[in-house]
């Protein structure tokens, strides 16, 4: 049957396929290729890995968060910065104890299949700098260029030779534009490139093969570091927090021939909803559409949790918030080295990768309403497994599929995967329970429980503690 209006003409057969929501093709095509993704990761507090809450401290991750980071969250590399002031005692004098944390918790990283990770260095000491202090910004002392730039290649080296893995990228100088009150050295884009040269030299000369990657800037100033991104010493343009146009950032870092690298994205500012999922899942497909191929979560302790960002946590379950799940969704399908691929149609944003094992992953993030996907292609498998995070689901096994009905909720992130083959892990154990002391509360009594162990302070020194053993102290 056929209604004419006009010069319009429509069959009953279209009216029944938009009411019914017939699939919308999705065209994944394996044969087109774009970047290969080096790694999706966090950026963990090292080697500062506990939790204030309360008067005490709680000694963090334990091995199950190794487990539920590494494994669960499915993260392919890892990035941490380096205060240098404990290692780098004198030109030429090092003690890598001052690097013990970091080299702990890399092991451990590495022992759970995640040993790609890059440094970026916080300070030098201060009295390699211009105010003599490690924190406040100030400047690298022109005579201390070259014995900098020795440092940082033998403390790669000793990293290398601890942990068996050398790093995958160094960046010489966290955000070398701020004076912050925090570990922080300021550096023109001139000096940031000349020591970025440095470093590189001494670098080859240990046979060492760690990529420099700058300028670790926010991104809106990713286009003042010119001179260094032009530099070939530097393998990568690094930027912080979200992009308004993430195309745009990657294509100046492409037309350096450069990789694009997000080094330090903020899922949501301090305070924000914990339960939004679909902005962090927007940006992190934003990015890796427009050719990021290295993309690191900040703050990842901090946004583990019920408390607010960067405050005491009180009380704290240690339970993943939606922004878990929205990471979760991209980094437990998207294997290192993966190759993304020709991905196109379809109501949802899409994204498709093609990992080293064959098996091939598509991402939908649907800010819109509810829609069918169908995947097509040549040479695409039969069989695909289905998970999904909404409002009410947080990456949820949803099941298998054909690849042609592929139910994408309005305001949802569904990632299928064409092998089943997703580690799983046992529920975590209990989590930690640490309640605030009352204003009338002059004694508290903890117990020293091995991995587990709290850990507390008094007039600024860590006290030590032995295992199974129950311990009374006194609040003043």
């Amino acid at each position: 049957m056929f209604v004419s209006m006009g010069r319009f003409v429509i069959s009953a057969l279209m009216i029944t396929a938009i009411l019914t929501g017939v699939p919308e093709a999705v065209t994944v095509d394996p044969a087109t290729t774009y970047q290969t993704i080096e790694g999706i990761g966090v950026f963990p507090v090292v080697p500062t890995l506990f939790q204030k809450a309360g008067l005490f401290y709680m000694d963090r991750p334990t091995s199950w968060e190794y487990d539920r980071m590494c494994t669960d969250l499915g993260i392919s590399g890892v990035r941490f910065q380096l205060a240098t002031e404990g290692s780098y005692l004198a030109r030429g004098k090092y003690d890598w104890n001052g690097i013990k944390g970091e080299i702990d918790f890399l092991k451990q990283c590495k022992a759970r299949g995640v040993d790609r990770y890059i440094i970026t260095i916080l300070n030098p000491p201060g009295w390699a700098k211009t105010n003599g202090i490690p924190i406040l910004g100030g400047y690298l002392l022109d005579a201390e260029y070259d014995g900098f730039a020795e440092y940082m290649a033998q403390m790669c080296k000793a990293l290398k030779d601890s942990v068996g893995v050398e790093p995958y990228g160094l960046c010489v100088q966290n955000e070398p534009f701020f004076q912050e009150p925090y570990g922080s050295c300021q550096y023109s884009d001139e000096n940031f490139s000349k020591l970025s040269t440095l470093a590189k030299q001494r670098l080859t000369a240990l046979g060492l093969t760690t990529r420099l990657f700058a300028a670790s800037d926010v991104c809106a100033n990713y286009q003042n570091w010119s001179t260094t991104i032009k530099n070939t010493a530097i393998y990568a343009s690094a930027t912080h927090i979200a992009c308004s146009d993430w195309n745009a950032v990657a294509n100046y870092a492409k037309s350096n021939n450069k990789k694009a690298w997000e080094t330090e994205w903020d899922i949501q500012p301090p305070g924000a909803p914990t339960t939004n999922y679909m902005t962090p899942g927007g940006s992190l497909m934003s990015g890796l559409k427009a050719g990021f191929s290295w993309w690191t979560w900040f703050t990842y302790n901090n946004n583990m949790g019920a408390g607010a960002h960067g405050t005491d946590l009180v009380d704290t379950m240690w339970v993943p918030d939606k922004r878990y799940y929205a990471t979760k969704m991209f980094s437990r399908f998207i294997r290192r080295d993966a190759v993304r691929i020709g991905c196109t149609g379809g109501s949802a944003n899409s994204a498709a990768f093609k990992n080293p094992d064959n098996t091939i992953s598509v991402i939908f993030v649907n800010s819109g309403g509810a829609t069918t996907e169908s995947i097509t292609g040549s040479g695409l498998p039969a069989v695909w497994h289905v998970y999904r995070t909404s409002a009410t689901e947080n990456c949820v096994y949803i099941g298998q599929s054909g690849g042609t009905d592929i139910q994408v909720p309005g305001a949802s992130i569904v990632s299928v995967i064409s092998d089943s083959k997703v580690p799983e892990i046992p529920p975590d154990p209990t989590p930690y329970h640490v309640a605030a002391p009352t204003p009338d509360m002059t004694v508290g009594q903890i117990n020293a429980r091995g991995d587990d162990m709290l850990r507390v302070w008094v007039n600024g020194a860590e006290v030590p503690l032995k295992e199974g053993t129950n311990y009374s102290v006194s609040i003043r």
